[in-house]
This record gives structure tokens, C-alpha cells and sequence, in this order.
């Protein structure tokens, strides 16, 4: 599939729900029982929505600043499809052609890694940082650019999963940011090498 093809459907798809209002009901999982994690879960169709306004915004205004940074990666994302050693890399060889299921634990992983890269020691994470890793606009921008990237690459994926990915995703993100944070603490500072040559590294 090509970016093109891509884009036109997320156009297409963003201006439908625009009017209806909706994106992803069907594909929403039980919330969790923890309310704090449930009040962030709720929000996944809004921003699933958001999501495909983020990815085609350079079709809007190609000199804002979301315009310009979405032309960025859709031009990173082609160079990177083209080695194919990064078809590899054990962070990414899941989106190739895993079902929806584990395409979404992963998803999630690797957006959780884009939140965190920048952490110098991660027994000693900033505020900010925790911060940007919870905030909504940040992870949704995280996983709509590796859903993207999944739906150009894994054929066995119909282009109609979109919003199944990112509202399942979006769940098992939030579900799992403790345990995943714990995760990275108990590697201790090689957390980042189990993610080196990732999409977003």
C-alpha cells in the first residue's frame, strides 16, 4: 500500500465520522475496574478520530507545525520501509504479520518506548516526562504514526482495522502503563536497547 492510498482513506474515514460523531464504538473493550486508568480509557474514540485529522494535516496546512511534522515522517517512514534490515529489528518484526491482538500489545509497547526515550536514568524519571506519556495528544500521536506505518506494511491487516487498532491499543496502553513502567525499571538503564532501531527510536 502506498501513502497515498493510505491517506486518502483516513481523509475519507475523518470526514464520515466528522459528522457522525463517532470512531471506534464497536471495537471498545471493558474498561478497567481502576477509575483513574478507566477515565483515560473512555476517551480512546475521541482521539481516534483526532488521530486521522493529526495524520492528514499536512493536507490542510502544510506549513503548520503538525503539517510539516507529519510530511517529516511520512518521508522517515518511506526510507525506513526501504532497508530491509529493519524488517529485523525484534521491537518491530511484529507489525509485519501478527493478528490484531498482538499487533496491539505491541503498538502499545512501542508507543509507551516513544514516550519514554528521552528518560536519562530511568530510575530517576521527570516529572514532564511522566507527565507526556499519560497526556492523550502524545500518546495518541504515538500510536496513530505506528499504526500507519503497520497498516502500510503488514498485508495481512485490512485497511479497515484503523480504528480497531488504535481503540484496542489505546485500552491496553493505559491498562498496562504501570506494569510496562515497571518493566523498564526492572532492566534497569539497557531498558532502551530491547527498542534500538524502532520506528519512533
Amino acid at each position: 500500500m502506498t501513502t497515498k492510498e493510505l491517506d486518502n482513506f483516513l481523509m475519507e474515514l475523518y470526514t464520515v465520522e466528522s459528522m457522525l460523531k463517532g470512531s471506534g464504538e464497536t471495537f471498545r473493550p471493558q474498561l478497567s475496574q481502576d477509575s483513574n486508568i478507566a477515565s483515560f480509557q473512555f476517551q480512546a474514540t475521541e482521539y481516534c478520530l483526532e488521530s486521522k485529522g493529526f495524520l492528514c494535516s499536512h493536507y490542510v496546512d502544510m506549513e503548520s507545525p503538525a503539517g510539516r511534522f507529519i510530511q517529516t515522517m511520512k518521508h522517515y517512514m518511506e526510507i525506513y520501509r526501504s532497508n530491509n534490515i529493519n524488517r529485523e529489528n525484534k521491537a518491530m518484526k511484529w507489525l509485519y504479520d501478527s493478528n490484531i491482538e498482538t499487533l496491539c500489545q505491541q503498538i502499545s509497547m512501542l508507543a509507551m518506548h516513544a514516550q519514554f526515550k528521552d528518560v536519562g536514568d530511568i530510575y530517576n524519571v521527570s516529572s514532564d516526562i511522566q507527565a507526556r506519556s499519560l497526556n492523550p495528544t502524545s500518546v495518541s500521536n504515538s500510536l496513530a504514526l505506528y499504526i500507519y506505518y503497520t497498516l502500510l506494511e503488514n498485508t495481512f491487516i485490512d485497511i479497515l482495522s484503523y480504528n480497531e487498532l488504535f481503540v484496542k491499543s489505546w485500552y491496553i496502553y493505559y491498562e498496562n502503563w504501570n506494569a510496562r513502567c515497571l518493566m523498564f525499571r526492572m532492566n534497569g538503564n539497557n531498558w532502551k536497547n530491547h527498542f534500538n532501531g524502532v520506528l519512533l527510536e
